[in-house]
């Protein structure tokens, strides 16, 4: 085994928004046609790894697992004499590979990685194992060992006692969608444990694997072919037409998307967030733990600067994360502004851009809907950031909503954050559009802080900001806004495998 070096991050997840839907995944039981030995590496043993490939339609947070392999009549009685269980996941090739591969054997296409994404291991321990005595007298008819090789063939059938064996993740494996491989190893006091072969293609009460994934067949290697791996059937059986083979296995967990979203757009303010104006407007969110925010929507209106009937266009996306004040702001100077409390700091934690920027690659893949033309909104501010100036007046446009995707994604701790997008345009300006406070179902409410109105600033009042409605709008009783946006990411835990 060799796994890719392991690193440690912030983790995260959406306050009020844990979603635990669950995940199960499995092949079906075991066809006696093969038998392959799959054991880790130890003082005595040579390692040999068998993989069979499984795929996650979300992320997912897998917490079991369980395989069904032989024991050896050899080996002793049953299943008391299983002595260490390690679990390793690998990506598809090319991934985590050197890329081309070595040549040394027929092909790497659809096979295991090079080197795994993630391992448990009851030594560690990092997971714990039960298991339970299926058959006492279970026949496969074909085996693989040792002899790794193209059109090698069958080691020759081999009895023993059917095994299954349960194990639980004490330390969660967290992935995100996508194609993949399972890798099971044993070790016995004596003797090597076999992995058993299910049917090709997975069939009900299994789960079928879906386009645009492929149900792949089962892959071998030892320490001496690794990095490289053969096909149990094409490669090592062989014949006209060779066998494929899947294994005998299920995985559960839980998906490990989180969302957050303020309620629809109410149509009540419309607030200038725009790049050329250098005018920014920003509402609140709220982590309870650690997350990595992989995409964002957001609604607003572009209201044409030229002539009627111009077609509004989009030049450029910029999203900002902003802490609470006083973080990431200097407290030493005069304040310039009727309070500072629960608004958005000086300067900005996090920033991504649509445009090329430092290393020449947009950070984020933009798309926008037009949802309504027009609409018109009673009010607006964008011009007159001052206490008590009240709205700027009515303004009309498309009503948009914008979709990000991130890439990289944006990290962030357990805290309190502000969001703030800005769209640049050469023929409109952009508002984004309030929505009702405070956020009610199907939103996401703030629970463990406070929901915070939106605010705003443009480059003559930063570093400050004033609050919309309680600063700008004012009055006796002076209304109070939230922004119209969504946030999806992915929930992670501090130990992080793989990732690069």
């Amino acid at each position: 085994m060799k796994l890719k070096p392991m690193q440690y991050a912030a983790s995260i997840l959406f306050a009020g928004s844990a979603a635990a839907a669950p995940v199960h995944f499995q092949t079906n039981a075991p066809d006696g046609l093969m038998a392959m030995v799959s054991q880790p590496l130890d003082a005595t043993l040579v390692e040999n790894e068998v993989a069979d490939d499984f795929t996650l339609q979300a992320p997912t947070r897998l917490t079991r697992a369980s395989f069904t392999g032989l024991v050896p009549n050899s080996a002793g009685p049953g299943p008391n004499n299983v002595e260490r269980v390690a679990v390793e996941i690998y990506r598809v090739f090319p991934l985590d590979s050197t890329v081309p591969a070595s040549g040394a054997v027929p092909n790497r296409n659809n096979s295991p990685s090079d080197v795994a994404f993630a391992t448990r291991d009851s030594s560690l321990p990092s997971l714990t194992f039960t298991t339970t005595q299926i058959n006492p007298a279970f026949t496969a008819a074909a085996s693989i060992v040792d002899n790794l090789r193209p059109a090698a063939g069958s080691a020759g059938p081999v009895n023993g006692t059917e095994v299954q064996i349960d194990v639980v993740f004490d330390e969660p494996i967290v992935l995100p969608a996508g194609h993949y491989f399972f890798v099971p190893q044993v070790t016995l006091d004596t003797n090597n444990f076999y992995w058993l072969s299910a049917p090709k293609p997975i069939v009900a009460p299994g789960t079928p694997i879906v386009a645009p994934f492929t149900d792949l067949q089962a892959w071998v290697r030892d320490n001496s072919l690794a990095p490289d791996w053969l096909r149990a059937g094409t490669d090592i059986i062989g014949g006209a037409p060779a066998p494929t083979f899947n294994a005998a296995f299920a995985l559960d967990g839980v998906e490990d998307t989180v969302h957050f979203a303020t309620n629809d757009s109410d149509d009540r303010m419309a607030m200038g967030t725009v790049t050329q104006n250098d005018v920014e407007a920003a509402d609140d969110f709220v982590l309870a733990d650690a997350t990595q925010i992989t995409h964002a929507t957001f609604t607003g209106l572009l209201a044409p600067t030229g002539a009627p009937g111009t077609i509004p266009n989009v030049d450029d996306v910029e999203i900002e994360i902003y802490r609470v004040f006083p973080f990431d702001s200097d407290t030493t100077r005069v304040i310039g502004v009727p309070a500072r409390g629960n608004s958005p700091a000086d300067n900005v934690f996090d920033a991504r851009d649509s445009g090329a920027v430092n290393d020449g690659v947009a950070e984020v893949t933009v798309a926008f809907t037009v949802l309504a033309d027009p609409v018109t909104v009673a009010s607006s501010v964008l011009d007159h950031l001052q206490p008590a100036a009240g709205s700027d007046g009515a303004v009309t446009g498309q009503k948009v909503l914008f979709d990000v995707t991130f890439d990289p994604p944006i990290t962030l701790a357990a805290g309190h954050y502000f969001f703030k997008p800005a769209v640049a345009s050469n023929n409109s300006v952009f508002y984004w559009l309030s929505s009702p406070r405070p956020i009610t179902s199907p939103g996401t409410p703030i629970v463990g802080a406070t929901d915070l109105q939106a605010w705003i600033r443009d480059d003559l009042l930063a570093p400050d900001w004033l609050r919309v409605g309680t600063d700008l709008i004012g009055g006796a009783t002076p209304p109070t806004f939230n922004a119209t946006f969504s946030l999806d990411g992915i929930r992670e835990q501090i130990f992080h495998d793989g990732f690069q």
